[in-house]
């Protein structure tokens, strides 16, 4: 498989063809059996190119870790957002959380887990999370599975027309979001 800038991917089939494996392999958790994974032509089981490719990335699982702290600093990772607030509220748009940060604020505390929060909420905020980094790949796990068709469609056209340069790697269940990504990777099908 070759995975290019910009490109958007999808990785589908039933359960146990190998999605989560193949999503691990892609992000450096996993070291192949057989072959090599390149990013910019080198290998990634050197431990100083895997720690670069590491900083590169932005990974969004289907259950996000929420920390007990501030809606905003959930996304900023308790960094300054003086420096970048338009992004900042960029993102929380992209996401379609403006009402609730309109209604709670940005210093809403998520609560232990994100108690506070629905798992659509969780979802969102860790896709805001991920967009916020700026990182060049973005690896979504199932992570709209809790949100609504409507709110999906939304999330997902603005991360193909607001974050265009980003490469977005995808495991999904929805075959009705298909004609969104540039490959589909049939796992079934291999």
């Amino acid at each position: 498989i070759e995975i290019k800038k910009g490109k958007h991917y999808a990785i589908i089939g039933k359960s146990g063809t190998g999605k989560s494996t193949l999503f691990d392999l892609l992000l450096g958790i996993l070291d192949p059996d057989e072959g090599n994974i390149f990013f910019n032509g080198l290998n990634i089981k050197e431990d100083q190119l895997r720690n670069y490719y590491h900083t590169q990335i932005a990974y969004v699982p289907q259950k996000p870790i929420i920390l007990n702290e501030s809606f905003k600093d959930n996304i900023t990772l308790g960094k300054d957002i003086s420096q970048n607030e338009d992004h900042f509220y960029r993102v929380i748009k992209s996401v379609k959380l403006e009402s609730f940060i309109n209604s709670n604020s940005i210093d809403f505390v998520c609560g232990e887990d994100g108690i506070n929060l629905s798992g659509g909420q969780k979802q969102r905020l860790a896709i805001a999370r991920a967009l916020y980094s700026q990182k060049s790949i973005l690896f979504l796990d199932e992570c709209t599975s809790a949100v609504d068709n409507e709110t999906e469609n939304f999330i997902l056209d603005e991360i193909k027309y607001f974050y265009f340069d980003k490469t977005v790697i995808s495991i999904t269940h929805n075959i009705n979001q298909l004609n969104r990504y540039d490959l589909i990777i049939d796992l079934e099908n291999v």
